[in-house]
């Protein structure tokens, strides 16, 4: 389990630099094209939901997991729907990648900026979806 973390928040810091230069225009195609395979594959998640719950209410009945915890893991056709909507708000805003968020001289020539970059982990999952729209 920690190894395949591993592997994980490394390919997220790879990608991050790569998926910089992509554009907003192919970011937009990528969360479209997430919101499509949310809606087009909501029984398989509900599916796969179905056997976490179990599990989880496994560890829940041994006080490995609160039952609390258990409920907001329950994924329906209501919560995939609340999904597609998160995602197609995001493409709504305007990119802020690479948008200088402040700036301050330091001396007669140096300045000092700050500017948005990428969030890695995000972006290692969104990397083969927007490569594949960057033809």
């Amino acid at each position: 389990m920690s190894n395949d973390i591993i592997t994980k928040v490394k390919r997220a810091k790879s990608a991050s630099i790569p998926a910089a230069s992509v554009s907003g225009v192919i970011k937009n195609r990528a969360l479209a094209a997430m919101a499509k395979a949310l809606d087009s594959n909501r029984e398989k998640v509900i599916s796969a939901n179905k056997m976490d719950i179990a599990a989880a209410e496994k560890l829940a009945h041994v006080g490995k997991l609160s039952k609390s915890l258990v409920k907001r893991l329950k994924v329906d056709d209501t919560k995939i729907d609340e999904m597609i909507a998160g995602v197609r708000d995001v493409l709504k805003f305007e990119d802020p990648v690479g948008k200088t968020l402040s700036a301050l001289e330091l001396d007669g020539g140096l300045e000092l900026y700050q500017v948005s970059c990428p969030i890695g982990l995000i972006v290692s999952y969104l990397n083969p979806v927007l490569m594949s729209f960057h033809k």
